[in-house]
């Protein structure tokens, strides 16, 4: 059974209580409330905003999966599986 989650910087689910938790704009405001331990947030591939900026190359997006992976990779160092989502 999954019970971690993997979303994206800048994932946004709306105002439904359930969502709240997978979602960094709503939780980001929440203080010590925020993110559950069992929440993993992935940098949003962005070529203009994003954590890595330029050209959208195969390059760019090795760098974005890179960064998932690690946190993939922690996870399931800490004895976790992790459902990659929204």
């Amino acid at each position: 059974m999954c019970d971690n989650f993997l979303c994206t910087v800048r994932a946004y689910h709306g105002h439904s209580a359930a969502l709240i938790d997978i979602s960094p704009y709503k939780f980001n405001h929440l203080g010590e409330k925020g993110k559950k331990d069992y929440i993993h947030v992935a940098p949003t591939p962005d070529p203009y905003r994003g954590k890595f900026q330029g050209e959208a190359t195969p390059e760019l997006g090795e760098k974005y999966a890179l960064e998932v992976k690690k946190l993939i990779d922690k996870a399931h160092k800490d004895g976790r599986k992790v459902l990659i989502g929204l």
